[in-house]
């Protein structure tokens, strides 16, 4: 029989007597008398089942399976249960993550390069129960040293955090030693670049006829690339409603992921109809065949294998242009920001393939023309404001003041300008618009932006000064 024994400071421990007659101890430590009785039971099970050799029923093999490691290390060291043949972390990493078929070749490099990294600054004997916060502090700081970007080590630091996370739920390990640690942060907005329609107009024309399409489909439609630039076909261009489905690769092991439909933006309706007119569709790909059936052909690299990048790195040299960060990243983001100017954050999301978090955080950026247009319209709402306040003190309405107010508006913006790419009005309602040229937007005729002007003008009410 097994009994509870308590000892000071609420720790308790089990007794019993093993099949030849020898009293054993286990300490269960501070738990509860309820969770005291429930181990008592089932190391007097144990007990019973190893004197009779006997099967241990389920309740106690469930038990088994949720206790803590080193419980279970005191039951093999007495010979209630068979020893636990060791984990090593390298044959966790080699047996559990390296053969993984469920991913996709991107994700494999991601995983490979947090491996070998791991393998790198653990020994090869090093068992994965073993392995403790201050490891994974230590290896975090090793990391640190290692010529990588930020977000690169992010990027590692969380593969190597869910590694440990599987072995935890493979019952291998008792707490995650990576769960809690602080990811290290990185600039996003370093590493963004506003790529102009000049710009890429330049780069095009120096670029061969395959990557001028690519980069016009980065540009001016905001495909991915080279997963979803390579993968589109001829079929998928609507020209008929002005319309494109765009396949993503990236997203399609997600519920309904794997394409979207956008609008067929002007510019690259031109440049792909004038493809088609001196080309014809071909092998039914847009960008050639050759590209897809690269990647395709590629089980460890994937997509990867075409290695766009370096390619066009050396087309924006040739070019004569100052080369950016994140070449083909920056050029969807570019299409991304202009297209939040004036549609919804979610709309513009959902067109690029992302969720509105993502859009905010990686992609959308602050162009100079955009400040300039906040500096027009801001010295629009000042000068307004400035006229309202003088006609108050002459006792006139604020309506009466609109007609009066248009010409004097206009002017202004049209000096600050110095442009003519921007029409200013402001009707009799109060109604202030702004009409842009803006051939790269989907509907090609130019957005308004429209804004109500009240009693304070477009300044914040202040109570004092």
């Amino acid at each position: 029989m097994a009994s509870i024994s308590n000892d000071p400071n609420g720790r308790k421990r089990i007794q019993f007597t093993d099949d030849d007659g020898k009293r054993h101890a286990i300490r269960l430590g501070k738990v509860s008398q309820a969770n005291a009785a429930i181990a008592q039971r089932n190391i007097e099970t144990l007990s019973l089942a190893k004197i009779g050799n006997q099967p241990l029923p389920k309740t106690t093999t469930e038990w088994l399976n949720a206790i803590p490691r080193k419980l279970r290390e005191r039951l093999e060291k007495i010979g209630l249960i068979a020893v636990e043949e060791r984990v090593t972390l390298w044959r966790f990493l080699d047996e559990k993550i390296t053969p993984r078929d469920d991913i996709k070749a991107t994700s494999r490099i991601v995983y490979g390069n947090a491996v070998r990294n791991l393998k790198e600054f653990f020994a090869a004997d090093k068992l994965i129960t073993s392995v403790s916060e201050g490891d994974a502090t230590d290896f975090s700081r090793w990391l640190a040293c290692q010529p990588l970007a930020a977000e690169t080590r992010k990027k590692r630091l969380s593969s190597v955090r869910s590694f440990f996370e599987t072995a935890r739920r493979h019952r291998l390990i008792d707490r995650n030693p990576f769960e809690g640690m602080r990811l290290p942060g990185s600039d996003v907005r370093a590493r963004q670049s506003f790529v102009d329609r000049e710009t890429v107009y330049r780069l095009m024309e120096s670029s061969p006829p395959s990557y001028r399409l690519m980069i016009a489909l980065c540009r001016f439609q905001g495909l991915r690339a080279p997963s979803e630039v390579c993968s589109l076909k001829w079929d998928m261009v609507h020209f008929e409603r002005n319309e494109i489905t765009i396949p993503s690769p990236k997203t399609e092991h997600h519920p309904g992921g794997s394409r979207r439909i956008m609008p067929l933006c002007p510019d690259m309706r031109a440049i792909l109809l004038d493809t088609l007119n001196r080309e014809g569709e071909g092998d039914g790909f847009v960008v050639g065949r050759e590209f897809y059936d690269r990647a395709k052909t590629s089980r460890r690299y994937g997509w990867q294998a075409i290695n766009l990048n370096t390619h066009l790195r050396r087309l924006i040299e040739k070019a004569g242009l100052e080369p950016w960060p994140r070449a083909w990243h920056n050029l969807r983001s570019s299409l991304e920001t202009e297209l939040m100017r004036h549609f919804p954050v979610p709309q513009v999301a959902a067109w690029l393939g992302h969720n509105p978090q993502i859009a905010l955080r990686h992609y959308n950026q602050t162009s100079g023309e955009a400040n300039r247009l906040a500096y027009d319209r801001l010295s629009a709402g000042i000068h307004l404001e400035e006229a309202e306040k003088s006609d108050s003190k002459s006792g006139a309405s604020y309506p009466s003041t609109i007609p009066q107010l248009t010409q004097k508006a206009s002017h202004h913006l049209s000096a600050a300008n110095n442009t003519e790419s921007q029409t200013v009005s402001v009707r009799d309602d109060g109604i202030v618009t702004y009409a842009e040229s803006c051939d790269e937007l989907p509907n090609g005729t130019g957005v308004h932006s429209v804004h109500k002007l009240d009693a304070t003008g477009l300044e914040p009410v202040t109570t004092s000064v």
